[in-house]
């Protein structure tokens, strides 16, 4: 059973105000974001309890951070990748393997599917959410979705290689390797005033700050 990846007194690290803002408009029913959350984007902060919500997902309650945290609107820079900047590099830097493509899509698969079996949190990717998702799709075929898209779990030893540990674990890795092996030549384009990194590679428009830097026509 789920009880939450991050424990009483651990350091965490709240998302960043977009991300804070896509889970109030898309899932207000299992993130009940308040305003005056927002203040707190990217803000470190201590747990300082945890609890299991009705869907059996981990919230919390922050040192000095009003409200109650969704653990996916937490993570620990101590232990995981930034999901930002590993969101950004994927859809616009084009610095991710063939191999590593596909153990992310096989565990973005694993991670909507394991979910409808119970699992929650930190074990939702992990060893035992992948062997149950795939005894699933064995036992009632692969869901219409992915035949559509085809798609499916994989079967490359190389790929599940990668995907052994889980979808954070992967993160981690494949971003300390990433900045590692292209450090200053990754180009990402951030805000000049706050540096929050931009929705899109060309955007001009801070979603964290608000700041503009459009060109100003004369």
């Amino acid at each position: 059973m789920n009880s939450g990846k991050f424990a009483v007194g651990a350091l965490v690290r709240i998302t960043s105000r977009p991300r804070l803002k896509y889970h109030q408009i898309f899932m207000p029913e299992t993130f009940h974001l308040t305003e005056d959350q927002f203040e707190f984007a990217k803000r470190d902060a201590f747990v300082a309890n945890r609890a299991l919500d009705a869907e059996g997902d981990a919230i919390y309650q922050l040192v000095g951070c009003p409200g109650i945290w969704h653990e996916d609107t937490l993570w620990s820079p101590a232990l995981e990748a930034d999901p930002e900047l590993f969101s950004y590099l994927w859809s616009y830097c084009g610095v991710f393997t063939r191999l590593e493509r596909a153990a992310c899509a096989h565990l973005l698969i694993v991670n909507r599917e394991s979910r409808k079996l119970g699992f929650r949190g930190a074990e939702q990717t992990g060893p035992e959410a992948q062997a149950a998702v795939r005894s699933e799709h064995e036992r009632r075929g692969v869901p219409s979705y992915l035949r559509r898209r085809r798609r499916s779990l994989s079967d490359d030893p190389e790929v599940l290689g990668l995907a052994a540990e889980g979808l954070a674990a992967f993160m981690k890795r494949t971003l300390d390797r990433i900045l590692a092996e292209y450090g200053d030549r990754l180009v990402v384009n951030r805000c000049p005033k706050c540096s929050g990194i931009t929705r899109t590679a060309t955007a001009r428009l801070c979603l964290h700050c608000g700041y503009s830097w459009h060109p100003v026509a004369l």
